[in-house]
């Protein structure tokens, strides 16, 4: 299941409805903006999980339970410590022209303005962490348990993880 998928799938889509009231958008534009923001964010963070400094942080920030919250209780994205938490993401992730350029991307392909790009894209990064931490911890195919055959990297489930979720909407999204 990708991403995008899995956000709208979630609590019978009150995640998107969430971001939505968030941002100041409708659900459709939301979905637009989502639409474009997630694979790049997809690019980004797998990016960042082929640097040693970046591969840690992704990893720390999947593992945590805060993200967690964000996927399974929608008011919880609400709450000002979901924008810090994927400001942390989002500042282990993309640099600030980087940022600058994926929300100016967003907002030229959605009927988003920058400013309610940029209160979608922490809160986004953040529901990734969620994803990307769930996928990393559920036996999957594909997606082996760190050390569970010869030769496996501390990376490889977290690049198993990010690959699984945003590959199809990298594709898409171009």
């Amino acid at each position: 299941m990708q991403l995008l998928q899995v956000i709208e799938a979630e609590c019978d889509g009150a995640i998107v409805d969430t971001l939505a009231a968030r941002a100041g958008l409708d659900r459709s534009a939301t979905r637009q903006a989502l639409r474009v923001l997630l694979p790049e964010l997809g690019r980004s963070i797998r990016a960042a999980c082929g640097r040693q400094h970046g591969a840690a942080a992704v990893r720390e920030a999947a593992g945590d339970e805060r993200h967690r919250r964000y996927l399974e209780d929608p008011a919880a994205l609400a709450e000002p410590a979901a924008a810090a938490d994927g400001e942390r993401v989002l500042s282990a992730v993309l640099d600030p022209d980087e940022r600058r350029e994926l929300a100016a991307r967003a907002t030229a392909a959605s009927p988003a303005r920058q400013a309610q790009v940029e209160k979608l894209m922490p809160l986004v990064a953040s529901l990734a962490m969620a994803a990307i931490g769930r996928q990393i911890e559920a036996p999957a195919p594909g997606i082996p348990w760190f050390g569970s055959r010869e030769g496996d990297h501390f990376d490889a489930p977290l690049l198993d993880a990010v690959t699984g979720l945003f590959e199809s909407e990298n594709r898409s999204g171009r």
